[in-house]
């Protein structure tokens, strides 16, 4: 039998790819939570071993009480968010660092090489990769790369390529 941190886990993640770029305030109704329960394959079983173990970490919260409604506090955003980093689903919200946004840039290139080109898959891969790389850009900022070769490299300048090629040949 799995333990309650699995089923904890596993609804966590789903909790935070359900609240999207908005985490902190996004409140997640009972009938939502259910769903987002269901489509993990939680039973009602596992939901409320996974509810109670969130609950005593103070991972999440039910604001008000009364009504059912899940909150997941800054504490379980920062873990879900971690364990989410290790398997990126498309569906995850773009991160908000560069070392994340690069994680997933080189996750999703393989995922990408991996598949059949033009599939549907292929294509939703590749619309996640651009997202990435669009943030990526914004939170870079201008980057300017220059390369000036000072003095003589046989690989760079032109001159003493030839000259080197032709004293080689020439021996």
């Amino acid at each position: 039998m799995k333990t309650p941190n699995i089923f904890a886990d596993l609804f966590l993640c789903n909790l935070r790819r359900f609240a999207g770029d908005l985490p902190s305030t996004k409140r997640i109704t009972p009938m939502e939570w259910q769903a987002v329960a269901r489509d993990a394959g939680l039973d009602g079983r596992a939901l409320n071993e996974a509810i109670s173990y969130l609950i005593s970490k103070g991972l999440i919260e039910f604001t008000p009480a009364s009504t059912q409604i899940i909150a997941v506090r800054p504490d379980g955003v920062a873990e879900a968010d971690r364990m989410i980093k290790n398997r990126p689903e498309l569906s995850d919200p773009v991160p908000d660092d560069l070392e994340s946004i690069r994680f997933e840039l080189d996750y999703w290139h393989v995922r990408q090489n991996e598949g059949q080109p033009q599939s549907d898959d292929w294509i939703r891969v590749g619309n996640r990769i651009d997202a990435l790389r669009h943030k990526e850009i914004r939170l870079a900022g201008n980057v300017n790369v220059s390369n000036t070769a000072i003095g003589a490299n046989a690989r760079i300048n032109y001159e003493s390529t030839d000259a080197s090629s032709n004293e080689f040949s020439g021996k």
